[in-house]
């Protein structure tokens, strides 16, 4: 869904449908009951929202811990695209192997999009960049450490395995 809202600009006006293609295994966890997908009750419940997931990334470009917050989860705009997803199953991809995904976009103008992923995004086949990885470590640990501190533990930890000794990190991990 990402590729597709990058590559082709999306917005969520243009779009008229969207189907989400998952294996049998999955649609229990995360596409069933569909109603309760497409508005989740509860942020814990949003993190179990194939919809909701999708449509966060068509509206906002990605999909962050404050994207499943109670206050996010209730957005019109995630909702209204929400309204206009659908699923179907097909075991053509490779759960449990890995996590795939496969998003068939139908545009208000006639136009479809689709995109197959068949390693989720962070795996070893598909690795997320050094800046990526920064980013999502960045935007979990300033939760709860001031950012100047958090680069400082992502430098150390980048050297982890040439230190002599952990106290430097350590000594930053304490709140």
């Amino acid at each position: 869904a990402l590729k597709l809202r990058k590559r082709h600009s999306l917005t969520p006006d243009q779009i008229e449908s969207i189907e989400l293609r998952v294996p049998t295994a999955a649609v229990a966890i995360v596409c069933e009951p569909i109603e309760d997908k497409r508005r989740p009750r509860n942020s814990y419940a949003a993190r179990f929202s194939l919809p909701y997931a999708v449509c966060v990334i068509l509206v906002s470009g990605r999909a962050g811990i404050d994207d499943f917050s109670e206050k996010r989860i209730g957005d019109p705009a995630i909702l209204a695209l929400c309204a206009r997803t659908r699923y179907v199953v097909d075991d053509s991809l490779p759960f449990p192997q890995s996590f795939p995904g496969w998003v068939i976009i139908q545009l208000k103008d006639g136009t479809r999009l689709e995109a197959r992923m068949d390693e989720s995004r962070g795996s070893r086949e598909h690795p997320m960049s050094a800046d990526e990885l920064y980013e999502k470590f960045e935007s979990n640990a300033a939760r709860t450490l001031p950012r100047a501190r958090v680069r400082q533990i992502w430098d150390i930890g980048q050297r982890l395995e040439t230190l002599e000794q952990t106290t430097a990190l350590t000594d930053l991990l304490s709140v």
